[in-house]
């Protein structure tokens, strides 16, 4: 079974709105709910879908922002880290604790920096950010597959991914070398 880790250390970067839009690509994918707030187990729950399907191939991790002690040894065990930001310098900033943790973890390689909220052409701020983002953290590798607009993919827990969503994160995944067939 293949694990993928959405991990920040930021809340509101899109951490549940990424597990549910990869589960539903992946689906069936198991769903471990880590954050206290349980969002997406309830959401989950709510709709009839079960957390662990007896068929799953993936297991989701959607973490707390924040170190809850088991976070170390989950990093350990995933296959990959998926660290969803903006490109923005409060997100540079908060990046500083992630990247640390996964030093400390040797989980850098792991790690893939997914960028959200994402607007095309790139404004001049957000180029900067972006260079800053791989002057300061070069063993971090950052997703060609930016997200245009995770945090408006909110409405999948109410309808299935598809268009624009669907088409980002088959992508994204595709980077990890996980090829999905839509």
């Amino acid at each position: 079974m293949k694990e993928i880790l959405i991990f920040s250390s930021k809340g509101g970067v899109g951490k549940t709105t990424l597990v549910e839009a990869i589960r539903q690509c992946l689906s069936p994918a198991e769903v471990v709910d880590l954050d206290p707030q349980g969002s997406l187990s309830i959401a989950l729950q709510m709709a009839s879908i079960p957390l662990a399907p007896s068929n799953s191939k993936y297991r989701l991790y959607d973490s707390a922002p924040y170190n809850d002690g088991a976070l170390d040894q989950i990093m350990l065990k995933v296959d990959h880290i998926f660290v969803p930001e903006r490109l923005g310098y409060p997100d540079l900033l908060a990046f500083r604790t992630v990247y640390e943790r996964l030093l400390a973890a040797k989980a850098t390689r792991k790690a893939l920096i997914v960028f959200n909220e994402v607007r095309k052409p790139l404004p001049i701020e957000a180029r900067e950010v972006l260079r800053l983002f791989r002057k300061n953290y070069p063993n971090v590798k950052i997703a060609s597959s930016f997200i245009s607009r995770l945090e408006a993919f909110r409405k999948l827990f109410r309808f299935p991914i598809d268009g624009k969503a669907a088409a980002q994160i088959t992508s994204l995944l595709a980077e990890i070398g996980i090829n999905i067939v839509r």
